[in-house]
């Protein structure tokens, strides 16, 4: 296949799943022959920086509040680079207004791979979530974009409202000027046509996690502990977690751990629930390196991952290369990952008793948590590596 010219840009509040498979597509594409380029900005762990920066050119991608003179100019001159390419990639988000010029600029080039639509924007169509559930996560992202005189101004209670539907408009117009979409699963697709009045069919590509200290042959270790990996925000529904696995302890009398891997705005509300329901037997780890991650994946008992209504949900995707099973919220993409009684459990994620029942299922039936982690693993390797979701992604931007 030719060579093509790519600009990849991305936006990140913080570094998770969306960040990963935004780096290795850009790897990996790289990889194929192209000549790939990443606009990233935001937090990224210094191994991922590291690897990336070794074959991919890394600029920074600035944010587009039009306030300050050197804004505008940063703007001007991501454009007039960005001109260059022969496709331009937003890879799940970038902040409203930077978005919204360059789909007036460049919109035959640009091509959406989208995650899901902007939460802060979108969450109560989502799931009926409101505003003042999320604030705290709403106005850190946005004070990382605007600083925080503008964020406390316009995330006020008497401006939200103006800002959130004058954003929405802006999101709606941005979007339908997009040359091309592809979604990262089919409830995303559905998401997404629903919003934003789409009519075009809408591709999708699953992400694609890489073999990264994966040994085919190496058998799987499944110690005394239960894993959970995200960021704390409130969709992750880390505390329906705590309930589940303190009611789990309560009915077994197990020694059992907990291992939480993540950061975010919740972590002082998750400590202090720790706390108050003395779970003396849950571990908080934050900024771990991937090599670190991989550990756990590869000796945890299984995974735990509740979150609500996520997109997709690499979490579950990670762990089965490692062959570990998953307990998935029933809500969203995640139910794309995990074949239900095969390679994990959907649960209610609104039901910690629920989530404990199948925490005692897999973790008092080892043979079971065995077969399941060996169909998560074949599940993985089919359908879900980077190779082939970069592939398939590429057959798509060549296309469009």
């Amino acid at each position: 296949m030719a060579e093509v010219k790519l600009a990849l840009i991305h936006h990140a509040g913080r570094f998770g799943g969306a960040e990963k498979v935004a780096l290795l597509h850009s790897l990996y594409l790289k990889k194929f022959g192209h000549d790939v380029d990443l606009f990233y900005s935001g937090p990224i762990l210094e191994d991922w920086e590291k690897r990336v920066s070794k074959d991919v050119r890394i600029y920074n991608l600035p944010f587009g509040f039009p306030l300050y003179r050197k804004n505008v100019e940063n703007i001007l001159a991501l454009i007039k680079s960005l001109k260059e390419y022969d496709k331009i990639i937003v890879h799940h988000h970038i902040e409203p207004l930077v978005g919204y010029y360059l789909s007036k600029m460049l919109s035959d080039k640009i091509v959406w791979y989208c995650g899901e639509p902007l939460r802060a924007l979108w969450e109560e169509h989502l799931t009926g979530t409101h505003y003042k559930d999320l604030s705290i996560t709403v106005k850190s992202t946005s004070q990382n974009f605007y600083g925080t005189p503008l964020t406390s101004i316009f995330l006020s209670d008497w401006l939200y409202g103006s800002t959130i539907r004058f954003l929405r408009g802006i999101d709606i117009s941005t979007v339908r000027s997009y040359n091309d979409i592809i979604a990262n699963s089919n409830y995303s697709r559905d998401v997404v046509k629903n919003i934003y009045g789409l009519r075009e069919p809408v591709d999708v590509v699953y992400p694609g996690v890489e073999r990264w200290g994966y040994e085919d042959d190496c058998d799987p270790v499944y110690s005394d502990f239960i894993l959970a990996v995200g960021s704390f925000i409130p969709m992750k529904n880390y505390f329906t977690l705590l309930k589940a696995f303190k009611t789990y302890i309560k009915e077994t009398g197990s020694n059992m751990k907990l291992v939480i891997v993540g950061d975010g705005p919740l972590r002082k509300h998750i400590l202090a629930s720790l706390n108050k329901n003395k779970l003396k037997n849950v571990i908080v780890r934050s900024k771990i390196s991937e090599d670190e991650l991989i550990d756990y994946y590869k000796t945890c008992r299984f995974v735990v991952h509740i979150a609500i209504n996520e997109a997709f949900g690499l979490i579950p995707v990670e762990a089965g290369l490692y062959e570990k099973p998953a307990i998935v919220s029933n809500m969203g993409g995640l139910r794309e990952s995990v074949v239900d009684e095969e390679s994990g459990f959907y649960v209610d994620p609104y039901d910690y008793k629920d989530v404990a029942t199948f925490m005692m299922e897999l973790s008092l039936n080892e043979d079971l948590c065995r077969e399941m982690g060996r169909n998560a693993k074949r599940n993985v390797l089919d359908r879900f590596t980077i190779e082939k979701s970069t592939k398939e992604f590429e057959r798509l931007l060549i296309s469009s």
